[in-house]
């Protein structure tokens, strides 16, 4: 959403998400990604990508929102495959999106 200064937009935002709420739909809602790319705190390299970074604090404060925005629908979805994410860490077919989305939100607060 874009426009001049009082011109409605966050009550726009407000309406389309409760909608989409209404209709059952997963909400990705970023509602300060600005901080994402300015200011960036406790960067570090990511794991994935040599060339990237990682605010695993930042993702950790988004996915707790996510998972208390979606957790009902998130806790219908369940994997359909094993996950081997690394020597000792495991999803199991049939697992949650909300079970995987608190095993790594509390992973993360405990790194």
């Amino acid at each position: 959403l874009y426009g001049e200064k009082t011109t409605g937009k966050t009550m726009v935002l407000c309406h389309t998400v409760h909608y989409c709420a209404r209709q059952n739909w997963v909400i990705v809602h970023i509602p300060d990604a600005h901080l994402w790319v300015k200011n960036c705190k406790e960067l570090l390299p990511s794991s994935y990508n040599k060339e990237r970074l990682d605010q695993p604090v930042e993702a950790a404060k988004w996915l707790k929102n996510f998972t208390t925005t979606n957790g009902k629908l998130l806790a219908q979805i369940k994997t359909k495959q094993k996950y081997v994410w690394g020597k000792r860490d495991v999803t199991e077919e049939g697992c949650s999106l909300i079970d995987l989305a608190e095993k790594v939100s509390v992973e993360e607060l405990t790194l």
